[in-house]
């Protein structure tokens, strides 16, 4: 007797009955997607499949009536994402981390509002410059087996704020699963260095459950809160002494009411830290390193446009490795992880790292939806369907995610068994224990034993009658081609003793 794969077979037919315009089309493309999008090129292919049952004009047809929703993936997040997980101090917690990506679109002239982007470039020390969009996305960070499935996502125009953008998606999810976030004590958001700054760090105290885990430059400003005595007229002095996100303190030569000073920039490492811990770590490539950790708590940045940050104090955590054979830094550079919210104090220090390690998920993200499921191969002159297009891949990305319980034993090739991470998935201990951690690509080579069970009559195509078509001779204009749209420069800010001069 064949076993029925609920979790797997549910998700499919939640599709299948949405309502959505070729409902069961979509269905078809989904699977495939998630089935063989590795192994094809182009998305005209995956109408070769075995578990796609339609031709190739429908997959234009589908992409076309689909429409794009930002709730689609929210309401994902609600159905099928785990219970909240637990910190090591009893507290529970989901996480969270957002980035941008660039969807790139060089040779697609029809396509408006692209913009010009810097794509990674093989030749050494030269930029690739491009042209596509930037995609602005929020990932459920689940801690297995690489996976984090994108809760939201938006494709940002060239003229448009990112910064606005990311608040605004933040705030629409905590909106829609307000009931399902009060479940846990804390959810944590990680975010790149881009982040590190008033403008985002100040709206984000707005959420009394969210703690961020946030990268700061190198070089930053920082202060201590001011703890002497205050003076008996004016406002209280909140800000103390300054510090700079140096491994060193450094001088720097500076013109000051034309006379030229020395100023000392003072390194973070003088200040005394508040917690200060080292573990002997083994990395994936088998070095063994030191990880150490130092904690500066309640530390402050200056308020700008407006974004205050004189009340909302956070906590720097600073992280170098040190290698136990040579003993030299892995890094050039320490790592800055800002913890903010006014929940920061129960996320411990070794916690902090470890969550926001777990951001660098999101990169893997991207890069298995260009390599294995054609995310940026689908070729449009309409920036709405290459929406609907991005949507479906994140759509077979979340199958799966959801396919990845069902597996029983994940498929490769006769050399490819004796992989540590094939043998692990395939240990029967770690299967009943339920211990596995599957990968993206682990669960794609494997999810065609699952899609074999079920039902095929109920994803094939209905028997309708031909469409009239087009009438015949009809000729259509040819899309005018769209220029690449360059960012407005800021108008540069005028001194005013160089007006009256």
């Amino acid at each position: 007797m064949q076993k029925i794969h609920h979790k797997t077979l549910q998700y499919c037919l939640n599709i299948l009955y949405s309502g959505t315009s070729r409902a069961c089309a979509l269905t078809n493309i989904m699977m495939s997607l998630a089935n063989a999008g590795h192994q094809y090129k182009h998305p005209v292919e995956l109408t070769l499949d075995p578990y796609c049952h339609y031709t190739y004009s429908n997959l234009s047809k589908v992409v076309k009536h689909f429409q794009y929703t930002e709730a689609i993936l929210r309401q994902f997040f609600t159905a099928y994402a785990d219970p909240p997980k637990r910190l090591i101090s009893g507290k529970e917690y989901y996480a969270f981390g957002y980035d941008f990506t660039k969807v790139i679109k060089a040779y697609s002239h029809s396509l408006p509002n692209r913009g010009y982007l810097v794509a990674a470039n093989p030749v050494a020390g030269k930029l690739g410059i491009t042209a596509g969009y930037v995609l602005g996305a929020l990932h459920y960070l689940c801690g297995e087996g690489g996976f984090a499935p994108m809760t939201s996502f938006m494709r940002i125009d060239t003229q448009q704020d990112k910064d606005n953008i990311a608040l605004s998606q933040i705030r629409s999810f905590v909106a829609d699963n307000k009931k399902q976030l009060e479940q846990s004590v804390i959810f944590l958001l990680a975010m790149d260095s881009a982040f590190g700054k008033a403008k985002i760090l100040s709206p984000l105290h707005e959420h009394k459950q969210l703690v961020g885990l946030i990268r700061l430059r190198q070089g930053m400003k920082v202060w201590t809160v001011y703890k002497g005595e205050q003076k008996g007229q004016g406002t209280d002095r909140i800000y103390g002494d300054q510090y700079y996100l140096f491994s060193e303190s450094k001088t720097k030569k500076t013109l000051r009411k034309g006379v030229e000073v020395t100023v000392v920039q003072q390194s973070i490492r003088d200040l005394t830290a508040d917690e200060a811990q080292a573990q002997k770590r083994e990395l994936q490539n088998g070095k063994s390193v030191i990880i150490t950790l130092r904690r500066y708590n309640n530390l402050l940045i200056r308020t700008k446009q407006g974004n205050n940050m004189k009340d909302k104090p956070f906590d720097l955590v600073e992280v170098t490795l040190q290698d136990v054979d040579t003993g030299e830094a892995v890094f050039q550079k320490p790592l800055y992880i800002a913890v903010t919210g006014t929940l920061k104090a129960e996320v411990s220090t070794w916690e902090a790292y470890i969550e926001y390690l777990r951001r660098f998920d999101v990169e893997k993200v991207y890069r298995f939806s260009n390599n294995n499921l054609l995310m940026s191969a689908f070729q449009t002159c309409e920036a709405t369907h290459l929406d609907n297009w991005l949507l479906i891949t994140q759509m077979a990305y979340w199958l799966l995610f959801v396919a990845r319980t069902d597996i029983d034993q994940v498929l490769c090739q006769t050399w490819q068994k004796y992989l540590q991470n094939n043998k692990a998935a395939n240990d029967p201990e770690n299967l009943a224990n339920k211990k596995r951690r599957l990968t993206p690509a682990q669960v794609q080579k494997s999810i065609g034993t699952i899609f074999y069970t079920f039902d095929k009559s109920l994803f094939l195509p209905k028997v309708r009658k031909n469409g009239k078509g087009r009438t015949k001779g009809t000729i259509l204009p040819k899309r005018p081609k769209q220029p690449i749209i360059k960012k407005n420069k800021k108008t540069p800010k005028q001194n005013p003793k160089q007006l009256n001069c």
